[in-house]
């Protein structure tokens, strides 16, 4: 059975499938793979439109695929529809209109990639599309060969030769021309080597550049004491400090070019919507996904420049593990931006001496793959159903938290500052603030006790701001409540508060804007800081030489191992980059799965109906009374709890998860010998029984009820004798389950 699985890379669903069928997408990677029992003469295609321009499809079809899917990312991360911290980042640099008109442009250019038209009113994208026009009309001069043969078709046959005995696996060397590289040497000479607005980030040297560094460090910094205000906390001079922040960032070199230079907006697409300095690098954070948040520094960023050639070269050498009905497989595709830390699991459990098959492709040049095993936990021997129903009863009765008290007067300031305040909102703000809505004591002075009873409403509410409350009783609102409370005018008191009151929140409304925009303003300090730290500056020019080192991809198989135990096995893929000598290990992807032993013994519980009883059923008791005659009882019970052990004889796979049998659990390995005894009184009642589970750990059960019947000697009133056997009380039917299930079960019943 074939397991092909989800994971932080690339998910290959491959059940059942015959043919053999591989993608590459336009860097040279597998992008999808399928195929099963490959043997020699197998059939392996390589998809493309006419034989003839097999590498064609690729270079340009696949290559539109590739930036659709970007610009399809890109468009979203942008779409000013979507009020959300990515598309006011830009908007700090270029404004909301060349924002909006940017994102606009890429959506004609995604519409272009599916039908080519001429447009001269691109504004800002016109090396973009330049480059690609150009790169969509250059003829068809290019081939691809796999283990050497030029394909006359879209697909290779599978040689005897091509049989890998070490891997036991049949190898395909592919080589191929990279034409697609003379588009990005047309866009980056447009937009950097040959323009006026890069020309100082080409005239940077390494100090420059780590001056800029530095200066983005102090500014992040910066940034970071003044995150720590909140709305109740800012000051005025808090506000001058942003204000300074931001000139001085935008004096920088880096940043005057992200805002002026056409570079930034060309190659946006290049990282789906995330700044791109130097297009011709891995960042070290592409490949390490243990930690995303972690900042790397540029030395550890990988250039690809020279992978920029239009020689022919060895572009991948895949591997096609050998059928094994035998195991399960799991295939991993690395891409750059997967997540290693996430954790799949293989849904379909493996017996005892099963082991799991796990190909990795695309492995870099100079590293290598190993599987790690990282835990081995033991579990509760529970398949998937059992194991969900077991958790169910055990997170009933969570409790879900109240509503905010304060929703109808969050509304009415929210009305204020947007300027809809009607009437009702007037009661709302009075509600809110009872103290100062209310004419003050003549105790220290009314016109004092006023603005402390304000304060003590703003408090309560959240919303104190001691700057602003300075600005409001400098405002012309509180002249009029001043001299309304020197007048002794209480019938105009609330109105000429709630004045002041509204003119308190239109003045927190401007701190309320300037932390918002310190919000972005912190996110692009940062960001851009990110960007600079962990890049290198791009090189002044490309030079397209032919290149015959070996280069490209590779794929590597191996084995997890086998065992005895009832456990949760959880395993580690690494990649290993070789560093100067010495090995640096990234976590590229984990699973985990289930093991089990079949089992020949099992307990379960549940309630048994005795069916038809015989006519001489019942359970007799017999009282004796010391001067009245013998009670005598019957008792006919029909429904009694049962427990018992289930022995099976051809032993059952518990992990199974499917309903009446499967491949890896058939009917006969279901069906138990049932031994259950009634309780409380269990030497009273005996059921013995066929049993076959519908699902492991829930069991129909049919067979016979004995009790034990007590027969009495009466004689004169009294018991003589007692004796008691063994009988038949009549069929019985049962549903029996776990009983760790069913003890949660009678917890949350009682």
């Amino acid at each position: 059975m074939k397991y092909i699985l989800s994971t932080l890379i690339v998910m290959l669903v491959n059940y059942g499938v015959n043919g053999q069928s591989i993608s590459l997408d336009n860097t040279g990677k597998i992008s999808k793979i399928q195929y099963s029992k490959i043997t020699e003469g197998s059939q392996v295609s390589f998809p493309s439109p006419t034989p003839g321009e097999l590498f064609r499809d690729l270079a340009v079809d696949s290559c539109k695929k590739q930036l659709a899917r970007k610009l399809d990312s890109l468009i979203n991360y942008l779409d000013d529809q979507n009020p959300k911290l990515s598309f006011q980042f830009y908007t700090r640099f270029w404004g909301q209109q060349a924002t909006q008109e940017v994102a606009q442009e890429f959506k004609w250019i995604r519409e272009y990639l599916k039908k080519p038209a001429l447009d001269t009113n691109l504004q800002h994208l016109k090396p973009f599309y330049q480059s690609l026009r150009s790169f969509f009309q250059q003829p068809s001069k290019n081939w691809f060969q796999v283990n050497n043969t030029t394909l006359a078709g879209s697909s290779y046959q599978v040689q005897p030769a091509d049989l890998s005995t070490d891997d036991d696996a049949y190898k395909l060397d592919i080589k191929i021309n990279l034409l697609y590289n003379t588009f990005i040497e047309k866009l980056f000479t447009a937009t950097y080597t040959n323009a006026s607005e890069m020309s100082e980030i080409r005239g940077m040297s390494f100090t420059d550049y780590d001056g800029e560094r530095q200066k983005l460090n102090e500014l992040r910094t910066s940034a970071l004491e003044l995150a720590k205000l909140n709305l109740n906390t800012v000051k005025d001079a808090d506000i001058a400090k942003m204000d300074k922040l931001w000139n001085t960032f935008i004096s920088l070199k880096i940043a005057k070019a992200i805002k002026d230079a056409p570079f930034f907006k060309n190659w946006l697409w290049w990282r789906s919507g995330e700044l791109t300095l130097n297009p011709f690098e891995h960042r070290y954070k592409d490949l390490n996904k243990t930690n995303p948040g972690e900042l790397f520094p540029a030395a550890k960023s990988t250039s690809t420049t020279g992978l920029l050639t239009r020689a022919n070269f060895n572009l991948q050498s895949i591997l096609l593990a050998k059928d094994n009905d035998g195991l399960r497989r799991i295939q991993y595709l690395q891409q750059l931006h997967g997540k290693g830390d996430q954790v799949s699991s293989i849904s379909t459990p493996l017996k005892a001496s099963e082991n799991v098959q796990v190909v990795v492709h695309n492995i870099n040049a100079g590293e290598t793959a190993e599987l790690v095993l990282v835990s081995s936990t033991p579990h509760n021997g529970m398949n998937n159903t059992m194991s969900m129903l077991d958790s169910a009863l055990s997170t009933l009765g969570t409790a879900f938290g109240s509503l905010s008290s304060n929703k109808d007067a969050l509304n009415a300031i929210l009305s204020v500052l947007s300027g809809n305040k009607d009437a009702g909102d007037d009661l709302k703000l009075q509600q809110a603030h009872p103290a100062a809505t209310q004419w003050p004591a003549a105790a220290g002075g009314r016109e004092a006790a006023a603005w402390a009873a304000l304060k003590a409403d703003l408090e309560k509410q959240g919303f104190y701001n001691e700057d602003v409350m300075e600005r409001t009783k400098k405002s012309a609102a509180a002249n009029t409540l001043k001299k309304v409370i020197a007048e002794g005018k209480r019938a105009g008191y609330l109105r000429a508060m709630l004045d002041v009151i509204n003119e308190y929140y239109l003045n927190l409304d401007i701190f309320v804007s300037r932390l918002n925009t310190f919000k972005t303003d912190s996110l692009v300090y940062a960001t851009v800081f990110q960007l600079v730290y962990e890049s290198n500056l791009p090189p002044d020019q490309l030079s397209m030489q032919d290149d015959d080192r070996p280069s490209g991809f590779s794929s590597r198989i191996l084995y997890t191992i086998e065992t005895e135990a009832k456990v949760t096995q959880t395993y580690e893929v690494k990649r290993y980059i070789n560093n100067g000598g010495k090995k640096d290990s990234v976590r590229i992807a984990s699973f985990k799965y289930k093991t089990s032993p079949k089992d020949v013994f099992g307990v379960s519980i549940g309630p048994a109906f005795t069916i038809k009883p015989t006519d001489i059923y019942g359970k007799n008791t017999v009282t004796e009374n010391a001067n009245d005659p013998l009670t005598i009882k019957t008792d006919r019970k029909l429904v009694h709890f049962t427990v018992g052990l289930n022995i099976y004889p051809f032993k059952i796979f518990t992990l199974d998860n499917n309903f009446i049998h499967s491949k890896a659990s058939p009917a006969y390995e279901r069906i138990s010998v049932y031994l259950g005894l009634g309780f409380p009184k269990t030497l009273d009642n005996f059921y013995p029984g066929i049993s076959y589970d519908l699902i492991a750990g829930i069991k129909v059960i049919g067979g016979v009820h004995c009790y034990m019947h007590d027969r009495y000697s009466i004689v004169n009133n009294v018991v003589k004798d007692k004796s008691s056997r063994f009988r038949a009380a009549g069929a019985f039917f049962s549903v029996n389950i776990d009983p760790r299930i069913a003890i949660k079960a009678a917890g949350i019943i009682k």
